[in-house]
């Protein structure tokens, strides 16, 4: 017998369950989407062009920032490329 295991709804459930898990995936309004594993030559280059834009138009202390952890809202918890602070 197969049996599958609940998805999380929440932000605090999504967060125990995705602790040591392979792969990449967000909550989103209470569903999991999984991401890209690996992403293109191209997707690094964009990230990196809208890094460089944002930090010399945005008004100092903006902190801007590449990120590798998670944003929580209240329905949601999201890994963005880009982080403005």
């Amino acid at each position: 017998m197969n049996v599958q295991s609940k998805y999380p709804t929440t932000p605090d459930e999504f967060l125990r369950w995705n602790e040591g898990r392979e792969g990449k995936r967000d909550l989103v309004d209470g569903e999991v989407v999984d991401m890209m594993v690996r992403v293109s030559r191209f997707h690094a280059v964009v990230t990196a062009n809208l890094l460089t834009a944002l930090r010399s138009s945005l008004p100092q202390p903006e902190l801007v920032m590449a990120a590798d952890f998670g944003v929580r809202t209240e329905t949601s918890v999201r890994y963005p490329d880009v982080v403005v602070d």
